[in-house]
């Protein structure tokens, strides 16, 4: 297992916030990181998602390229809240289901957190173990 890393982009502890989602992950918790439109920060990654890639460079290279793509994050927050639902204050988390992962991304001021786990993992209970770190619950 990967030792966590500290945060630098949210104002979270990254080592409680990781204790947090082990305590309510039912299945595994591949990876966590913190992210806004200028930087990734990769807080844990476990076993299981490093097993994913051949070596590390691809593995560094897969995360840059999703990175790249953060900008369609923040454009669809504010498609939802300026075009589609006027009344909604704002967007809290988008989740995608895949068939071998969940990728869950919570929101706060400019700030995503990114989490991957389980296909089949419950998702609010994770939402709410961010949000409680970020202090937007």
């Amino acid at each position: 297992m990967t030792e966590d890393m500290p945060a630098e982009i949210a104002d979270i502890d990254g080592t409680r916030l990781l204790r947090r989602l082990r305590d309510r992950v039912e299945g595994r918790l591949f990876a966590l990181a913190e992210y806004d439109t200028e930087r990734l920060n990769l807080l844990y990654l476990g076993d299981a998602a490093r097993e994913m890639y051949p070596s590390e460079e691809v593995m560094s290279d897969h995360f840059e390229t999703i990175h790249s793509y953060v900008h369609v994050d923040f454009a669809e927050i504010e498609l939802f809240t300026d075009e589609l639902f006027p009344s909604a204050e704002r967007v809290e988390y988008v989740v995608t289901g895949m068939d071998f992962l969940t990728i869950i991304r919570v929101y706060c001021d400019g700030v995503g957190i990114f989490l991957s786990v389980s296909p089949d993992e419950p998702v609010v209970p994770l939402v709410e173990a961010v949000r409680a770190e970020l202090g937007s619950d």
